[in-house]
């Protein structure tokens, strides 16, 4: 976020760029920091806004995926993303592709809290970036902070989804509905294929950028601020 804010403010600003505007270049750079002194209010607001807007600007397109990779009891299937709007729109209109979504963002919010708050103190006491273990240590809070958020969101995604299908007209009563079937149980039945599928991207991505940063020499603290402008680019090719 940091780096399209610095990029708007450069283009807004073309004859100077930032530093007609007097910025320091360092710390716009630091977006990947801790700060001691920022309360962790603020760091869990950030993770959280981050997680409902993510979740907000794609959740036509992921209602669309939902219903495509859905199997009807009676044996069809819609197969192409075309039926599957046309589907939604008669079924509801525009709204119909946002079905769903309270529950999303009532998840979301506390599971991204949890997964930048698991990050952040991992990377803090754990990641040694002089160990030779550093990338299985980067993996291990990956697995850590993925888990912290699939053990939190995937009760909500069970909800989304059944709306998302058409199954329940209203969160509650689908929340209702399942839980007078089998208490808890319900909730977590995806809960395996969840952690199959995210654990190993937790660790991969996590790890991965850890180790590409290291490679490409991001983060000196002795770089001038010509070559901190121009790490910018590779911050983001790692990520």
């Amino acid at each position: 976020s940091s780096f399209f804010l610095w990029s708007a403010m450069a283009h807004s600003h073309p004859v100077g760029g930032l530093d007609a505007l007097n910025v320091d270049i360092d710390a716009w750079l630091e977006w990947e920091e801790r700060k001691e002194g920022v309360p962790f209010r603020h760091h869990a607001a950030a993770g959280a806004s981050a997680g409902v807007m993510e979740h907000l600007f794609m959740y036509p397109v992921d209602t669309l995926k939902t219903r495509v990779q859905a199997w009807k009891g009676s044996g069809s299937a819609t197969t192409t993303v075309r039926e599957a709007a046309i589907e939604v729109m008669a079924e509801g209109g525009y709204r119909g592709f946002f079905r769903g979504i309270p529950a999303v963002v009532a998840g979301c919010v506390p599971a991204h809290i949890a997964l930048f708050t698991t990050f952040e103190f991992g990377k803090l006491h754990v990641i040694n970036e002089d160990s030779p273990y550093h990338v299985w240590q980067s993996g291990s809070v990956g697995v850590c902070a993925q888990l912290a958020h699939d053990g939190i969101l995937t009760p909500c995604d069970v909800v989304k989804q059944r709306l998302q299908l058409g199954t329940y007209p209203t969160v509650r009563s689908c929340v209702a509905e399942l839980w007078k079937a089998d208490g808890l149980r319900p909730f977590y039945r995806s809960f395996g294929a969840t952690l199959v599928m995210n654990l190993p991207f937790g660790a991969a991505f996590v790890a991965t950028n850890e180790k590409l940063k290291s490679a490409m020499g991001l983060g000196s603290a002795s770089r001038t601020t010509e070559q901190a402008k121009a790490e910018l680019p590779r911050y983001f090719l790692a990520a």
